[in-house]
């Protein structure tokens, strides 16, 4: 096995490993008043290879969806409607999060690249 051929395989491992590693503090998500980070339910969705994976995710009111930047090149989240979201451009490696507070479904894309797009569905 090439030394190539070994870090095609453990990269993609370390950026995974390291997804799930990321805190409230390398992110733009401040917890509610009075709450800290470990009593918030936080969800999770890659940007990764052109595409928000997963693209339809699952989730009750009062969790915050924290998008993980792996991608090369900045990224933006912004909805298509209700709730109103317009992320800032976040780096690679960086994070962006946003509480969801009522229940419906939100499409969203991201603002740089409109062909990404992905959707939160939000129960009760």
């Amino acid at each position: 096995m090439t030394t190539s051929s070994v870090l095609l395989r453990v990269v993609p491992l370390a950026l995974a490993l390291s997804f799930t590693a990321c805190t409230p503090a390398n992110s733009a998500y401040k917890p509610a008043a009075g709450a800290s980070a470990s009593s918030q339910t936080i969800r999770f969705v890659r940007i990764q290879t052109g595409a928000f994976l997963p693209a339809i995710l699952r989730v009750s009111s009062g969790t915050v969806v924290r998008w993980r930047n792996l991608e090369n090149r900045d990224q933006t989240i912004v909805s298509e409607g209700k709730p109103s979201i317009n992320s800032k451009p976040f780096a690679p490696g960086k994070n962006y999060n946003y509480r969801f507070t009522k229940a419906g479904v939100v499409k969203y894309r991201s603002g740089l690249y409109p062909d990404m797009q992905g959707t939160i569905e939000v129960t009760e």
